[in-house]
Parts: structure tokens; sequence; C-alpha cells
């Protein structure tokens, strides 16, 4: 008759200890898993904005192409399509889903394309000069 109860309460459900060994280990899972996840989501922002920069990079090629020299900013908007969608006549500034902002210093003719860590982490402020 004790071997019985004994054997039922085995089958009833787990033991206090067995439970505290899950949790212990979901907090452990969680503590290694999140971080690792931040980082693959903020890789994945740093590539669309670095494909924003390659967009405006191509777009700027593509009106020096048209133009025989340097363009004006309106001239580069005119030939950058897509996401993010780009705007403005003396700076350029790009915006997307993503919180991709790319801005310009107006009036020199060299392009040069930068991109650098902003204040509002994790968005990044892409500084265009030389449209």
């Amino acid at each position: 008759m004790i071997g019985g109860a004994m054997s039922k309460r085995s089958v009833r459900g787990f033991t206090l200890v067995e439970l505290v060994m899950v949790i212990v280990l979901i907090g452990i899972l969680s503590a290694v898993a999140i971080p690792n996840f931040t980082g693959v989501s903020n890789d994945a922002r740093l590539a669309k904005q670095q494909a924003t920069l390659g967009m405006l990079k191509s777009a700027w090629g593509t009106a020096y192409a048209i133009k025989k020299s340097a363009p004006l900013c309106s001239e580069v908007v005119a030939q950058a399509q897509g996401d993010p969608v780009c705007t403005g006549t003396t700076s350029i500034t790009c915006t997307g889903r993503d919180g991709v902002v790319v801005t310009n210093a107006a009036g020199t003719a060299a392009a040069t394309f930068t991109c650098v860590d902003s204040a509002a982490y994790p968005n990044i402020t892409c500084a265009l000069t030389g449209c």
C-alpha cells in the first residue's frame, strides 16, 4: 500500500526542484540569446544605412555622368530612387522605415560619404558633403 501511494505521487507532476531548474535554464538562455539578437538587429540597421550610402554614391555618379561635372543636390536626389526616400535641393535627407537619416552640407564640389554614430543610437547620421 505504501508503494502504491509513492507511485501515484511520482506520476502526479513535477517536483519543486525540477521546476526551479527549468526556470534557471530559461534565465540563462535568455541572458545569452537577447544580447545576440540585439546585435543582429543592429547589424541589419547598419547594413540598411550602408545600402543607402551606396545608393547615394551611385546616384551621385549617374548625375555626374549626365552633367559632366559635379552635380547639385537636387540632381543627385533626382537619380536616387527607392527606399529610403531622399528629398532636398540644398541638402539631402533620406528617411526610411528603419530610421535611416542621411544629411549633407551643401556648397562644395567634391562628393564624400561618411557615416558616424549619432547620439540617437541605433540611428546613424550619415554626412554627404559635396553636392
